[in-house]
């Protein structure tokens, strides 16, 4: 028999860490630790480039969305490989929300080459600092998840866990895309 707590902690962050995880970097939020990441300058923002560990999950995802917004968007992994195709559940979820994933490729992040109005949108914290001391402080970086209603700085990666936390956080990325579209 299944604990109905385990469940539903898997359905909504995908495992006990990532519900820790989530709750810890919420509560940072909170405390102001990252308002450096909602000083954006959306006048000069042309491109939204989403950045995630794999590239086959959460920043494909997000810079789909983005171009079905019609919004000039890439995306990159910060530990991936070139060429690689997006996780097959991925691919399921994505096509359930209207969104097409099967002719996506990863890219590494070296490969990435700034374009001025260029917005660098990270998943986790952790993405966002590794982006601030590759490319500097003046390249304008921010946490996908600040941006909706319900404020998570930490997208937990999907990869390995329930199809209810897939669709979850394909949810959450959907709607801070859509905030974000909104702003520029």
């Amino acid at each position: 028999m299944t604990n109905p707590l385990s469940t539903r902690i898997a359905h909504r962050y995908g495992s006990k860490r990532g519900m820790l995880r989530t709750q810890w970097y919420r509560l940072l939020y909170l405390l102001g630790f990252y308002q450096k990441y909602q000083r954006v300058d959306w006048a000069g923002v042309k491109r939204l480039v989403f950045v995630c560990k794999g590239n086959i999950c959460r920043s494909a995802f997000g810079e789909a969305v983005a171009k079905a917004k019609g919004i000039s968007a890439a995306s990159f992994g910060i530990d991936t490989i070139d060429d690689a195709p997006a996780n097959a559940t991925a691919i399921e979820v994505a096509h359930e929300k209207g969104i097409d994933l099967t002719s996506h490729r990863t890219r590494q992040i070296s490969g990435y080459k700034y374009q001025e109005g260029d917005l660098l949108l990270a998943m986790e914290p952790w993405q966002a600092s590794i982006l601030e001391d590759q490319f500097g402080k003046n390249t304008q970086i921010t946490l996908l998840g600040i941006w909706a209603e319900v404020k998570l700085p930490h997208l937990g990666d999907p990869f390995n866990t329930s199809l209810e936390y897939f669709q979850r956080c394909f949810s959450l990325i959907s709607a801070n895309v859509s905030s974000i579209s909104s702003r520029f």
